[in-house]
């Protein structure tokens, strides 16, 4: 399987050096590596242009934004699969295509890594063994850490309407809408940047709100309700139907139903 690395870039040199060390330093070459630019103006085109003999493709010209950049270096590539890693983000280690390179044979829609992130508990992200309706709700998968199948983006682009959450949209629809495949892969494929725009606490009014357009979009009112659950208590139960492991699915439920009786009896004690 052939694999396309996508690279989108705006004024943020520094970060796009980071991203093309990793990937250069790679011990299996992508099949193809695409840099997307947005007209920087900071020097990133005069970087890109010292190591354009390295790249598949190169582009440096004002775009939309995120998506339509995304969209562009779906256009442009021809491979298998794509992997985006944005400018600041990096692979994990040097061996990371090496070892993916050969899971890719199974052929499915998307396979999903673990990713490094310093803002999380643990400092890391694992993909679950199965994401769920709930899930893709409420969670967002990471797409540094997802090789997805051309054919779908190349058949359904992102929503360029999307600001910071077309990337969501597109595996929320592609894996609950439509079923699409999936593999977990035991890998941790790279390195989140915690200082890109969707780690902007001035973006989580966006974020929120593009997530509940996507859903009433896609389910309607009822079923999103349904879906996320109209109730702290729902939202943890279902939670709860989301984990992978048996005895901590039972165990979490079981937890989460006495709660619901305790907190009923004592609202009953109260009147």
């Amino acid at each position: 399987m052939r694999i396309s690395i996508i690279t989108i870039n705006h004024n943020n040199r520094e970060g796009l050096g980071r991203t093309l060390d990793s990937v250069f330093a790679q011990t299996r070459r992508p099949d193809e590596y695409i840099v997307i630019d947005g007209g920087s103006t900071d020097g990133g085109r005069a970087l890109i242009e010292s190591v354009s003999h390295r790249l598949t493709y190169w582009v440096s010209e004002p775009d939309g934004g995120i998506y339509p950049a995304m969209n562009k270096g779906v256009r442009a590539a021809t491979g298998d699969y794509a992997l985006f890693l944005n400018s600041g983000d990096v692979l994990s280690a040097p061996d990371v295509l090496e070892r993916v390179a050969p899971l890719l044979e199974s052929g499915k829609d998307f396979y999903i890594g673990g990713l490094l992130h310093a803002a999380r508990p643990g400092g890391r992200i694992d993909a679950p063994r199965s994401p769920g309706a709930h899930f893709m709700a409420c969670n967002t998968l990471s797409h540094q850490a997802a090789f997805i199948r051309l054919d779908l983006l190349r058949r359904r682009p992102y929503r360029e309407d999307l600001r910071i959450m077309g990337d969501w949209e597109q595996m929320f629809y592609e894996l609950i809408m439509r079923n699409a495949s999936y593999e977990r892969m035991e890998v941790t494929v790279a390195r989140f940047d915690t200082t890109g725009i969707s780690s902007w606490a001035s973006s989580e009014a966006t974020r929120e709100r593009e997530v509940c357009l996507v859903l009433e979009e896609h389910l309607g009112q009822r079923l999103t309700e349904a879906v996320k659950g109209r109730s702290r208590t729902e939202q943890k139960m279902l939670y709860a139907l989301d984990k992978d492991a048996p005895w901590e699915r039972n165990f979490k439920i079981l937890r989460n139903a006495l709660k619901l009786c305790l907190q009923t009896l004592l609202g009953k004690a109260r009147r």
